[in-house]
């Protein structure tokens, strides 16, 4: 019943793999509890960061992941497979994913998601910068985050995923003066007073809509 956690720095170091689907960069396993991975790049692994605690009562929760670069994974940059809980997954680039760029499987709840870049993820209509796959992932939360993929998010169900805070004050991912939901690079909304926040809602496929959208 031994919980494991620890700091793993790779100060910017580049690690490559071979591209094979089981080839991961980090692999984050049952009962991996308050671990930090940040300032890692790694490219051509089959998944860049991969969570799978396998059962309800191996959770692996209070984890967080900072400041990581995925390119060119030739699946999913990163892949929840099931009972993540918890995590904070912030300031990371996820880019030139073959399939997702952050694939949520199933049963993958409360975990937050802010200022990531996802872009240059997929292609086909079935692939996505951030997908919550299953109708028993709730309560994430998706805010200040750039989204510029072919097909940038979907949740299946709308209790997947909040997609934004409430506006405050603070410096955005894309320079503005108001912290609220997310860049999304399809937006078709217009900011008429120039807050930097649109004046209509942005709404993903299936489930899930960004109240607050940032806005150029």
């Amino acid at each position: 019943h031994t919980n494991y956690s620890g700091i793993m720095d790779c100060n910017g170091t580049n690690f490559y793999g071979d591209g094979g689907s089981s080839d991961y960069g980090v692999s984050i396993f049952s009962k991996r509890i308050n671990i930090t991975v940040k300032n890692c790049r790694f490219h051509n692994y089959g998944r860049g960061i991969y969570f799978d605690a396998a059962s309800g009562t191996n959770i692996a929760k209070y984890n967080w992941l900072i400041g990581n670069f995925i390119n060119e994974s030739t699946s999913d940059g990163i892949y929840f497979q099931d009972y993540a809980d918890y995590n904070n997954f912030m300031n990371n680039t996820i880019i030139n994913s073959a399939r997702h760029g952050i694939y949520v499987y199933t049963d993958n709840d409360w975990n937050n998601f802010s200022g990531n870049n996802m872009s240059y993820n997929g292609d086909a209509s079935s692939e996505y910068g951030l997908w919550f796959e299953h109708t028993d992932n709730d309560n994430n939360l998706v805010w200040n985050n750039y989204f510029n993929n072919t097909y940038n998010a979907r949740a299946i169900d709308g209790n997947a995923a909040k997609f934004n805070v409430s506006n405050y004050s603070g410096n955005n991912i894309i320079d503005g003066p108001q912290i609220a939901g997310n860049y999304w690079d399809d937006y078709v909304g217009e900011d008429v007073d120039g807050d930097s926040i649109g004046d209509t809602s942005h709404d993903l496929i299936t489930a899930g809509t960004d109240y607050l959208p940032l806005t150029r």
